[in-house]
């Protein structure tokens, strides 16, 4: 789907409603739009799409600021969103785009339309929505300590598991990522016998230098792939007896 600079967007979400975004920014692949304020039971027409504001940033805004809520999709607009009315910019929006304040970075269609259709929950099905994370937190924790009673070296680096990468992340910096937990396992299980503390810091954290090497590859390092990362050498130190906190393992990191 080909955009421009100041097309507005209806996305559907999976309860059949429909939310606006609205195009601020094109530059190759990359995306920027704002969000427009409200939901509708209906395709919105062009009137609403014309007259409708930017949804302002959640929480309390800051006394002559206006922050509002945007984003941007790496990799193109896909199928699913249908286009509006072009509705031109004007000097406020364009100030809008021009900060980073304010900003819910998506990089994906299926991002946006999840976290619009969760701010939908929030504001119109919220005590069911908080009722569903509460039960989901506690079965996260029952396998999160499941896990810490049984996960050991061997075990991680025999498991299948995903890091995160978007779809356009390049296959073999994906697979170069793969690559770097599974050394540093390697070298924690032969470390295990004569090798000292400060040895297994330095694998760990030789991790963080190496993912700065995939990204400059082309593989975004985004807020998912860094909770990924995080969490595995949280777990690979905490197996080997490093008693470092994340920071200071990934103090090398750029992403």
């Amino acid at each position: 789907m080909t955009v421009s600079v100041g097309d507005v967007l209806s996305i559907r979400l999976p309860n059949g409603s429909f939310a606006l975004i609205w195009v601020v920014s094109v530059e190759g692949a990359s995306v920027e739009f704002l969000v427009l304020d409200g939901f509708w039971e209906n395709a919105p027409d062009s009137a609403i799409a014309l007259s409708t504001a930017p949804a302002p940033r959640e929480g309390p805004q800051i006394p002559g600021h206006v922050e509002v809520w945007k984003g941007w999709i790496n990799g193109g607009i896909p199928g699913g969103l249908a286009h509006c009315v072009e509705r031109p910019l004007g000097p406020k929006e364009v100030a809008y785009a021009a900060t980073y304040s304010g900003t819910m970075i998506f990089g994906t269609v299926a991002r946006l339309r999840d976290t619009l259709y969760t701010r939908w929950r929030l504001k119109f099905d919220r005590e069911a929505l908080l009722e569903e994370w509460q039960r989901d937190a506690a079965e996260r924790e029952a396998r999160r300590a499941q896990r810490r009673a049984t996960i050991t070296l061997e075990k991680m680096l025999r498991e299948r598991y995903s890091l995160g990468f978007s779809g356009d992340a390049p296959p073999e910096a994906v697979r170069r990522a793969k690559r770097i937990f599974g050394d540093a396992t390697k070298d924690l299980i032969a470390l295990r016998t004569g090798g000292t503390e400060d040895a297994r810091r330095e694998v760990l954290r030789r991790i963080a230098g190496e993912f700065n090497a995939i990204e400059d590859a082309g593989a975004e390092i985004d807020t998912v792939v860094r909770e990924v990362i995080a969490g595995r050498v949280a777990e690979l130190a905490r197996l080997v007896g490093v008693p470092d906190d994340i920071e200071s393992l990934l103090r090398g990191r750029d992403w």
